[in-house]
């Protein structure tokens, strides 16, 4: 149902009433993170020096959090079982599609505002909108202050306002038609170009409508094709008050840079402590090199105003507040556990710091699939018969495709997102984990390379491995023979042949030329050399014996052309007379005493 411009500026207030206290915690998250401790807490550092003596805790854990959850899932179109070529290659296609999304969108480079907001705030907003230049569906990821959902009673978002301000000079550059408009409007009263205007949003099922707030002015409206909000909150469990994580750290983290700050105080009072004399000074020079003239010099002395040990156990104990609170090992932050209490509390929070980031990625899994489907979605009800074309890198490989999403997409918008089955650790400790199941024959190799912290072509991948296998098999053979050079050269061999292999290896490997055809080639003329070497010491033997067989002059006495020798079936060359072969018996046994017996004899038989 399309809403009037009055009903929908009634629901937007509505919203802003719901989610002030949601609103004055972002608020004062964002104060702290921004170092504006001041304006935060007010009372507290009133008349407090204004230099920042504590790291901020909050801004460090919160940039450390997004950063182990921004990097992006794996996507996956298929859906149920492929039983043909034709629908293998549909499913490809679609998942070329969709990774053309991301990439298009710079999903990417959103993703660490995504899990920032996600954290912080306790939601963080990604929208689908249709970009009419480029013809394609734009992810866009929002930054949660100013943001109002709308929910349904099954948590699915069916409304969603954003209330900006944006600099009246740049409003009207972007939308030039309305230019006279904005710059006469109410909310600008002078010709001063960086006057802010309140500018709403609104988008649910059916339009998208943008207005000024003061005004009532509507600057851009289009309908919504899609039959459902295209916003997804990605909200932070549980998310009934969307609470960021931080919410009850700001006043932790202002106590501990408040004792900080006394503390640096105090040590500058101490540096500068009223100088005690005896009472026999009656003249106190000031400056380097001074002399005092005493009968007293031991108790010359500088007033002690030293720190008390409450204090630093009090700020020892509000860092341990904040690493409680945000569920955050100090190991993130480069320090061993030692000094606060025994250190396996803090060590504990490690597996603590892996179920939020595992559940985080549950939640950025679930809002991508979503993300995705829109995608598909829109690019078919709105650019049915377009051809577009689709090109990154997916997986480590570059793809390039062109597509029309009636044909390519066919109203299918399923997909798939997965972290793997490492989600929530860390790259290394990730690396160590698959290494240890991969070694134990749980798993495959194929899932260790799918599930590594980066990406790459699986396929290709696995067939550089195995090539490096084999050229290593080679190059180890090769290294064999070279071993063998001096047992040839003792048994009177010529080693000139395998020293020319290996020459020609270093010959063809400095060419640059593939291993495997260089030790091919190597190995060919290998052989040729043998057999030519061989032919010429049958050659020679031959000349010895009178000329070769069967040849012209041949005539050896008791040879025939053949080679072999006259009146001797074949095979009993070297035997007796009349070919009869000697056989040899060999039988061991113990006798009655237990003592070994050899018994051996000769038997000479005719062949059958």
């Amino acid at each position: 149902m399309v809403r009037s411009l009055e009903d929908i500026q009634a629901r937007v207030r509505e919203l802003e009433t719901r989610y002030a206290d949601h609103d004055r915690r972002k608020n004062l998250v964002h104060q702290v993170r921004s170092g504006e401790l001041e304006k935060a807490f007010p009372d507290l550092f009133r008349g407090s020096m204004r230099l920042e003596a504590a790291a901020n805790f909050i801004d460090v854990a919160a940039r450390d959090f997004s950063e182990m959850v921004a990097p992006l899932p794996s996507l996956n179109t298929a859906s149920g079982s492929q039983t043909s070529e034709k629908a293998r290659k549909f499913q490809e296609r679609r998942k070329f599609i969709g990774a053309n999304y991301w990439e298009g969108s710079n999903l990417r480079i959103q993703m660490p505002t995504a899990a920032d907001n996600y954290q912080t705030a306790g939601v963080a907003y990604a929208i689908v909108e249709p970009c009419f230049k480029s013809c394609m569906p734009k992810i866009r990821i929002i930054d949660s202050m100013g943001c109002y959902p709308e929910f349904d009673l099954e948590r699915n978002c069916v409304g969603f306002a954003r209330k900006l301000k944006v600099r009246a000079q740049v409003l009207a550059e972007k939308y030039p038609h309305y230019r006279d408009r904005i710059l006469k409007s109410r909310s600008w009263q002078n010709d001063q170009g960086d006057r802010l205007i309140t500018v709403i949003k609104w988008v649910d099922a059916d339009q998208h409508v943008l207005w000024m707030e003061e005004d009532r002015i509507p600057l851009d409206y289009y309908p919504n094709k899609l039959g459902e909000c295209p916003v997804v909150p990605i909200v932070r469990p549980p998310g009934e008050a969307l609470r960021g994580a931080y919410d009850d750290l700001c006043g932790v983290q202002a106590a501990r840079a408040f004792m900080l700050r006394l503390a640096l105080q105090n040590a500058e009072q101490q540096v500068n402590a009223p100088l005690a004399v005896p009472n026999d000074t009656t003249d106190v020079p000031l400056g380097p090199l001074s002399l005092l003239h005493t009968d007293q010099p031991q108790n010359v002395r500088r007033v002690d105003l030293a720190i008390p040990g409450s204090t630093f156990a009090e700020i020892q104990t509000l860092q341990q507040e904040l690493l409680t609170g945000a569920r955050t090992p100090q190991q993130r932050f480069g320090s061993q556990p030692g000094s606060i209490v025994t250190g396996k509390g803090v060590e504990a929070l490690l597996g603590g710091y892996d179920a939020q980031v595992k559940q985080a990625q549950v939640q950025f899994g679930w809002a991508l699939e979503n993300i995705t489907r829109l995608c598909f979605k829109m690019d078919y009800l709105y650019w049915p018969d377009r051809e577009k074309s689709a090109d990154g890198t997916l997986d480590g490989a570059p793809y390039s495709i062109r597509y029309t999403p009636r044909v390519d997409i066919d109203e299918d918008y399923t997909c798939d997102i997965s972290y793997g089955f490492v989600a929530g650790l860390d790259p290394n400790r990730a690396v160590v984990f698959m290494l240890q199941l991969l070694a134990a024959g749980v798993i495959p190799r194929e899932l260790v390379m799918r599930s590594m912290p980066f990406d790459l072509d699986v396929t290709r991948m696995q067939q550089q491995v195995e090539a490096e296998k084999l050229n290593d098999a080679a190059m180890n053979g090769l290294a064999a023979m070279v071993q063998a050079i001096g047992p040839l050269a003792q048994q009177g061999e010529d080693p000139s042949l395998v020293l020319g292999v290996v020459a020609d290896v270093i010959k063809g490997s400095r060419k640059s030329k593939p291993i495997a055809e260089v030790i091919a080639d190597a190995f060919s003329k290998y052989t040729e050399k043998k057999e030519a070497a061989q032919q010429e010491q049958m050659q020679a033997l031959m000349a010895q014996m009178g000329g070769a067989p069967g040849g012209e002059g041949a005539g050896v006495p008791g040879v025939t052309e053949a080679g072999l020798l006259s009146g001797v079936a074949a095979g009993q060359a070297g035997m007796p007379a009349g070919g009869r072969p000697a056989v040899q018996d060999l039988m061991a046994g113990i006798n009655s005493q237990g003592q070994p017996n050899l018994r051996a004899g000769v038997r000479r038989m005719m062949p059958v």
